[in-house]
């Protein structure tokens, strides 16, 4: 058995303030891509700490879905 290689198996999410830089969600997720993960991790946020008005995302979560519901 050869033990010289990288698997990502799980793929961490977060959401940060971007005033304060504190991480105000977070999420964990075996999916291989961050397509549709941009949902679920604004959805991570507790009501009490954070509602959301905008959303900044690299293209790695670019999709017609999150563009429609965020």
């Amino acid at each position: 058995m050869n033990d010289d290689h990288f698997e990502q198996a799980y793929n961490a999410q977060a959401a940060v303030d971007t005033e304060t830089y504190l991480v105000v969600g977070q999420l964990v997720t075996d999916s291989p891509n961050d397509k549709q993960q941009l949902n679920p991790v604004l959805e991570s946020i507790p009501a009490e700490v954070a509602q959301p008005e905008n959303a900044l995302a690299d293209t790695g979560y670019s999709g017609e879905k999150n563009v429609k519901k965020s």
